[in-house]
């Protein structure tokens, strides 16, 4: 079966049925990630306090390329942030 995207289909699919709906609005619905570098630091810090940055650490990555790094990816679009034990010095 076709999906529906004319929005008049829409409504009046909805208001011939058995339900009582009424037509408000409409919005155009954008989807996004607000994450940044930022927000995943600002989330990070207590965590690094508590646990210390080298229990955190990425072992493949430290093997791979010799530095400290902690990795994060963000679990909505996948983006991946590296951080260095010299991000968490200026908090």
């Amino acid at each position: 079966k076709e999906a529906m995207v004319d929005e008049q289909e829409i409504i009046k699919k909805l208001t011939s049925s058995d339900f009582k709906l009424s037509y408000l609005s409409s919005k155009e619905l954008t989807l996004f990630c607000p994450c940044s570098f930022q927000y995943y630091l600002e989330k990070l810090i207590p965590l690094v306090k508590q646990e210390g940055f080298l229990n955190l650490i990425d072992l493949d990555e430290k093997e791979r390329t010799g530095q400290d790094v902690l990795n994060v990816k963000c679990d909505y679009c996948e983006r991946k942030y590296s951080y260095k034990s010299d991000s968490f010095t200026s908090s």
